[in-house]
């Protein structure tokens, strides 16, 4: 049951101040005050809640539009209730007070403390965040972020290659790998390389364990016809290729220290979970799942981590997207027949998970048989590959929650009841 309060307040976020509006459980308009983002001003701010409104913090609803954060931090050290309003929630519960679309920094804080007061029951209350879960979260984004800008140079470098250098692109696989890299530092024009030595090669190819082509492969590649470009083109081209190759070598090992970093942080998030030592820890139940990696594993625990811990596998289909939405009204409930309902795909949720739980429901297809009969009879039953990825996902999460509520590997002998019982 949903817990009284005495007085709501609402907090208009902002990069350098919040303006802060105070109300009592009649609504009486108690008091308000802008304060800044600094230490003192945070400590002033919940000095002020609890003068104004002469009642304890745990009687005291917050509302704001962000669920993480310094003033998020404070208030719950100092017991409020702090519940997040989604700013279109907002939007919508200021036409109660503006239907002419006014709109200004104290008219929010009025409407977030009111939401606090009257819609309690469709905010979303934030807990503080286990503190083992803050540092995987910041890894596996800053993973994420440096994968994105990666992708971006690789694509320049193909780009460019593309432009002078052709047969660079014969050399199939990773345009960005470590000994192609190394090999447009020696040899950035087809000039050069053609004239490396077998040697050179040799020792390249031994130096980064390249077993796909042979250093005779590589030569005979750089050997063959070049391609004709206009009088500058290449030059042109080498001064970008120049500046790319330090940048992608720079992302290259920044990036295996942050999957170390992540590794490091997995196995103390496993030490340091309370319970008993002899009692199987989350990350090694997790790492028994076909296509968990350690990425897939670290975003899981990062931004489902309350889910995870309380074994809902309803939650976390919802922050997943992998549950999804029906639309069925007007005509589409009138026609003959009987009533016609639209499925679609859910878009309210973590980008974050969606893109972790479809990478996982893709390794399990790819590397477990199981996961891939039910994956060909899915597509058999006419469904999109986004929508067998979306239901193999659904799957995996129920055959998760199931190991994790029972404190139990995954057995793949269980697997066909588990995936029945979700479908």
């Amino acid at each position: 049951m949903e817990e009284e309060l005495d007085a709501f307040v609402g907090i208009d976020w902002g990069t350098e101040d919040y303006e802060v509006c105070c109300l009592d459980g009649g609504g009486r308009k108690l008091g308000a005050r802008v304060f800044g983002h600094s230490g003192e001003g945070l400590e002033a701010l919940a000095e002020w809640l609890l003068s104004t409104l002469e009642v304890p913090a745990d009687r005291v609803a917050v509302a704001i539009e962000i669920k993480r954060g310094a003033v998020i931090t404070h208030l719950l050290e100092k017991r409020f209730h702090v519940f997040l309003c989604n700013p279109k929630q907002t939007d919508r519960l200021r036409d109660r007070y503006s239907l002419a679309g006014a709109k200004s920094d104290p008219l929010d804080a009025f409407v977030l403390a009111d939401a606090a007061r009257k819609d309690r029951a469709q905010l979303r209350a934030i807990e503080a965040d286990d503190p083992r879960v803050i540092p995987l979260r910041e890894l596996t984004r800053q993973h994420a972020d440096l994968t994105e800008r990666r992708v971006e140079l690789e694509n320049k470098l193909r780009q460019q290659l593309h432009r002078y250098f052709p047969q660079m692109s014969e050399l199939k696989g990773d345009v960005a790998a470590r000994w192609k890299l190394e090999l447009l530092e020696r040899a950035p024009t087809p000039t050069k390389a053609r004239r490396l030595r077998l040697t050179t090669l040799e020792q390249l190819l031994k130096k980064y364990h390249v077993r796909r082509y042979t250093a005779a492969q590589v030569r005979a590649v750089f050997r063959s016809r070049t391609l004709q470009v206009a009088g500058g083109v290449t030059e042109a081209a080498v001064i970008a290729v120049r500046i790319l190759v330090p940048q992608l070598r720079l992302i290259h090992t920044q990036l295996h220290e942050v999957d170390r970093q992540i590794d490091r942080a997995l196995e103390r998030f496993d030490a340091e979970a309370p319970g008993q030592e002899s009692e199987q820890r989350d990350v090694a139940i997790l790492k028994t799942l076909p296509g968990a990696g350690r990425i897939v594993i670290a975003t899981l625990l990062a931004e489902a981590h309350p889910a995870l811990e309380e074994r809902d596998y309803h939650r976390l289909r919802l922050a997943t997207g992998v549950a999804p939405i029906t639309q069925k009204s007007g005509k589409q409930g009138r026609r003959a027949g009987g009533p016609r309902a639209v499925v679609q795909m859910r878009r309210a949720c973590s980008q974050r998970l969606r893109n972790a739980t479809f990478y996982w429901a893709r390794g399990a297809i790819v590397h477990d048989l199981h996961w891939r009969e039910q994956a060909s009879i899915l597509r058999a039953r006419g469904l999109s590959v986004g929508a067998t990825n979306r239901v193999i996902a659904d799957r995996l999460l129920r055959v998760a929650t199931a190991c994790l509520r029972d404190g139990e590997s995954y057995r793949p002998k269980d697997t066909a009841a588990a995936a029945a019982a979700a479908a």
